[in-house]
């Protein structure tokens, strides 16, 4: 009897190892790109009149656009936590902030600490700045690299990364992994190196528009002390294109490595933005607000024998359902660890649409890092802005706009739109009941002392965006 027992574990076992080897040699490889401040609008394949993105075109026609992507926050330190994760990022305690003390909650499961148990090799290279170990973005990657080489102010991270990444997938190129790329190339201070200068930029830009404006221009063009007529506002929507061209021409580069080293048919790639940009919408310059400018990301995916090439998919989708997508690309189930809010766009990607509801609340700051708000539901949105810097407090300013109109968020109904403004008031109010109480408290802080504990390069780095 004994031996029978024995020999039926051993073959449970067996069987068991059997099936975690033929997981292991079928799993998908999944290469995330993010670029920071990539507007759709801004990309040639969402019908931009540039040829600003001609590998990023490419890979829409092999695989799968979606035309319509929300992300959660309008900045980069609430956006990258919330799809990291999954979760919204009132939901993570990160909300506006005019100081840099929020970081990713240690309590929190990444979609790369889930990769990582599952057996996958985990790495991120990133340009700096907000998305660094500093703020928690490391959980669950075995090797995060940052530029080796301090970069002056205005110098593009891109192909530094791409580079070293490679490297790295000629290292691990036998195992399933998980490769994350958040890049800075498309972030002011806009620009790109050659061949790529002068590309989109007109030849006339003003007497007192330097050829390329540092951080401190933006800065001062953000806070209104440089006022930029029409023709300035025009050159430095060319150099923002110029950078998406020369990012565009990196990722060329990494596709084609994943061709010459025979990973592309077994590899999920996804390229997506972090949020969008503004560039004069409404008067301004940057991110951070609620705008749909800002609000609305690109989203590609493509995956060869399992996406059908040149699909497009219609239907608002958001990014915190990036991550239960990969996991479900994976055939693993994140359990009760990874408590995401998402859901996995798989039935969208094979074919098979379903639309459902989002009404997501999108989280932003003004200018004064008072909290905005904003709901939609249809055509109409909603946005509603915090009465004092740095929290969740009322009462709200409110605006209301027809998305659907010409002028979109330039005309404000609030006044006109009673009847629209309090069903929205409703949705918002009942988005903002699924916070859990843990958000409510504090957020993390730095130990000792209000600013965080930054190393010298990510603050120069921070410097040289313009946040500092």
């Amino acid at each position: 009897m004994r031996k029978l027992v024995c020999g039926g574990v051993a073959v449970f076992f067996l069987a068991l190892a059997g099936m975690y080897l033929f997981w292991r040699l079928t799993a998908p490889n999944i290469v995330w790109i993010c670029i920071d401040a990539l507007r759709p609008d801004h990309v040639t394949c969402y019908g931009y009149r540039r040829a600003t993105s001609p590998h990023l075109d490419a890979l829409a026609a092999e695989g799968v656009r979606f035309t319509t992507v929300y992300a959660q926050a309008g900045y980069t330190l609430a956006s990258v936590p919330s799809f990291f994760t999954g979760r919204h990022p009132l939901s993570l305690g990160l909300w506006a902030s005019s100081s840099y003390t929020k970081k990713l909650p240690a309590r929190e499961t990444t979609i790369a600490e889930i990769l990582r148990w599952a057996g996958y090799q985990t790495a991120a290279y990133s340009g700096g700045a907000f998305v660094t170990p500093d703020f928690g973005l490391d959980q669950g990657f075995n090797e995060f690299f940052l530029p080796a080489v301090e970069q002056a102010a205005g110098e593009k991270d891109c192909v530094q990364l791409i580079a070293q990444a490679v490297r790295w997938l000629e290292r691990k190129r036998r195992s399933p992994f998980f490769l994350y790329i958040h890049t800075y190339a498309v972030h002011d201070p806009y620009g790109a190196p050659a061949p790529f200068q002068g590309m989109f930029t007109p030849a006339e830009r003003g007497a007192f528009l330097p050829a390329a404006p540092d951080a401190d221009f933006y800065k001062m063009v953000r806070r209104g002390i440089i006022e930029l007529d029409e023709r300035e506002r025009a050159y430095l929507v060319g150099l923002y294109d110029e950078g998406i061209r020369y990012c565009d021409e990196q990722i060329g580069r990494l596709l084609a490595a994943l061709d010459r080293l025979r990973l592309r048919n077994n590899t999920l790639v996804i390229v997506s933005a972090d949020h969008g940009e503004e560039l004069f919408d409404h008067g301004r310059q940057g991110h951070g607000d609620v705008y749909e400018c800002i609000a609305k990301v690109p989203l590609i995916m493509r995956w060869p024998g399992k996406i059908g090439a040149g699909r497009v998919v219609s239907s608002a989708v958001r990014l915190l359902d990036v991550a239960p997508t990969i996991l479900d690309a994976a055939g693993i189930r994140g359990g009760a660890l990874f408590r995401h809010q998402g859901r996995s766009l798989l039935p969208h990607i094979v074919g098979k649409e379903r639309a459902y509801p989002c009404a997501e609340v999108i989280v932003g700051m003004d200018a004064d890092a008072r909290l905005r708000l904003a709901v939609r539901n249809g055509a109409w949105k909603l946005i509603a802005t915090a009465s004092e810097p740095g929290g969740v407090i009322k009462p709200y300013r409110y605006e209301l706009y027809d998305l659907s109109a010409a002028d979109s968020e330039k005309n404000d109904l609030f006044a006109a739109r009673q009847d629209v403004a309090e069903d929205l008031q409703e949705l918002l109010t009942e988005s903002l009941r699924l916070i859990p109480a843990v958000a409510r408290r504090a957020p993390p802080r730095f130990p000792g002392q209000e600013e965080p504990l930054l190393d010298a390069q990510t603050m120069r780095r921070l410097k040289s965006l313009g946040y500092l």
